[in-house]
């Protein structure tokens, strides 16, 4: 059997466990109060799908960079992963508040829109705030924090070249986001 196979699959599995633990989450303040799964919903609670996410995407990040360290081979591949879907959900979501509610193509607009297609993504428009859940989509704050590390893995392998002290320094790397 294909061993990237295996891997694709396990891969999409933990992706698939990840994303209900996400939905559990946000579907939590509903599911608690209307039935008796409150135990569930509150071990489901003590797993973060989001992390799951992350680590995923910085082990095949980490991995790609591994094989081909070609840095505008990297920027490339990150910005053609990233910025078009990135674009489209934009444009789709600027059509959906159009059609939806009273939009202005103002200076928020604008510096809403700025935000959004560079790496910005957690500023909200103020004009979203009445639509649904008062984002037009709320995931895109994980996309400012996905291109922190795309900008960081270099930086990593980098200074694993050179000092042979890996973990040391991603450590210090860890706390230094943490506090940041």
């Amino acid at each position: 059997m294909n061993n990237s196979i295996i891997v694709n699959n396990n891969f999409n599995l933990l992706r698939l466990i990840a994303a209900l633990q996400v939905m559990f989450v946000h579907a939590n303040g509903y599911l608690a109060d209307k039935s008796d799964l409150s135990w569930y919903i509150t071990n489901i609670l003590n797993f973060s799908g989001v992390t799951v996410f992350f680590l995923i995407s910085g082990f095949l990040i980490s991995m790609s960079y591994a094989k081909n360290q070609d840095l505008k081979t990297y920027i490339k591949n990150r910005i053609l992963r990233i910025y078009p879907g990135l674009y489209i959900n934009i444009f789709i979501g600027i059509v959906i508040l159009y059609i939806f509610i009273d939009l202005n193509f103002d200076f928020d607009f604008f510096k809403w829109l700025l935000t959004q297609i560079s790496f910005l993504q957690f500023y909200n428009l103020e004009a979203s705030k009445a639509f649904g859940t008062g984002e037009i989509n709320a995931p895109l704050w994980t996309i400012s924090i996905e291109l922190v590390f795309y900008a960081v893995l270099p930086i990593v392998f980098f200074i694993n070249i050179k000092t042979k002290k890996i973990l040391p320094c991603i450590f210090l790397i860890s706390i230094l986001f943490f506090i940041y």
